[in-house]
């Protein structure tokens, strides 16, 4: 990354206003979780009205930076109804309700997302350990399968079905793989799970698989040849 840190000062803040505010559609038609002073879920509304009436509600900042540690920001743009004109993060949003902040996090940076839909996102993990990796997060959180609405069922199949041809489409060949639910414990902390399906392949080529080194079998180092936004690049480029 070639980012660079751009010095700031409280006029760079305070002085730019905006010259014009619109509503984007997604403005219209994104809802924030109203929370508590301690963070606790009391409701929802869309996210515009939560911005005019300044009720308390969850949202993110993501904060990139490089191997230099320079920081990388942004400067909202003018139409932005919301602090326009204004340096801000790399890029920040609002879980959905029931949205956990990491999926939340996913979604709006895109970067390491594979496919969506209405109900659900596949990604490649940020610290993802096989050669193909993705996960597949309802985009509301819940603890085992048996909470999954029948609008929510339909939809995994389909996003499962076509991340499958994605996989197979990657080297041109019927790509090996291993998928498994993870759910919430049984006797404890149950309601600290998030549902969601893991996809992974050993094959890190069309001739080549993944054997795992030292590093790696004893020390749970994991390396890998290449970075998880190259994955899901190559996994959203990849159609059959």
């Amino acid at each position: 990354m070639s980012s660079k840190t751009i010095p700031m000062t409280i006029d760079h803040l305070v002085n730019a206003q905006p010259l014009k505010r619109e509503y984007s559609a997604r403005d219209e038609l994104e809802t924030v979780t109203l929370v508590d002073a301690e963070n606790n879920a009391i409701g929802s509304c869309g996210k515009i009205a939560a911005h005019r009436s300044g009720k308390m509600h969850r949202a993110f900042s993501i904060l990139i930076s490089n191997s230099d540690g320079e920081l990388l920001l942004q400067r909202r743009a003018t139409r932005k109804y919301h602090f326009a004109r204004r340096w801000s993060n790399t890029c920040c949003g609002h879980p959905r309700p029931g949205e956990s902040t990491m999926a939340a996090a996913e979604r709006r940076l895109g970067t390491r997302v594979v496919d969506e839909n209405r109900n659900w996102t596949a990604f490649v993990p940020s610290a993802a350990r096989w050669p193909v990796d993705v996960h597949i997060y309802p985009h509301r959180q819940m603890t085992d399968l048996t909470q999954l609405t029948e609008e929510e069922r339909d939809d995994f199949a389909v996003l499962y079905s076509a991340t499958l041809k994605r996989l197979d489409a990657l080297y041109d060949r019927r790509l090996p793989y291993i998928a498994g639910w993870h759910q919430a414990p049984v006797n404890r902390d149950h309601d600290l799970a998030y549902l969601h399906l893991e996809v992974l392949s050993v094959q890190r080529a069309a001739d080549k698989m993944k054997f795992l080194a030292g590093s790696e079998s004893g020390m749970a180092v994991w390396i890998n040849d290449s970075t998880p936004e190259q994955i899901a690049r190559m996994l959203r480029e990849a159609r059959k």
